[in-house]
């Protein structure tokens, strides 16, 4: 007996859940701390200092760069997760041949 996917299977509803879980909460976080970090690196102040010519502080580059990156990941890895999880929904024995 085969094992595919019927439209009362849990699984669409859990590959749904798991993307918009992972790219809700998962997708920020992971770009605040990649800017905190690099910012930290190179030895960037938390906030810019009202001198001239200082270098950007890591809270305005946070805030000037986080949401148009994390648009991005959204457009870009929201379709990939969706499909790379969807094949675990698929199970081994409906992608193989029923030569019996």
């Amino acid at each position: 007996m085969s094992a595919s996917l019927t439209p009362t299977s849990p699984c669409p509803a859990a590959v749904l859940a798991r993307t918009a879980i992972d790219l809700s909460f998962f997708s920020p976080f992971a770009t605040c701390l990649f800017y905190t970090s690099q910012g930290a690196f190179e030895g960037r102040p938390l906030r810019t200092p009202a001198v001239p010519n200082a270098p950007q502080g890591i809270y305005e580059r946070l805030e000037e760069r986080l949401l148009p990156t994390v648009q991005k990941q959204w457009a870009v890895w929201g379709p990939v997760n969706r499909a790379s999880r969807s094949l675990s929904c698929v199970s081994p024995s409906s992608l193989s041949s029923s030569s019996s």
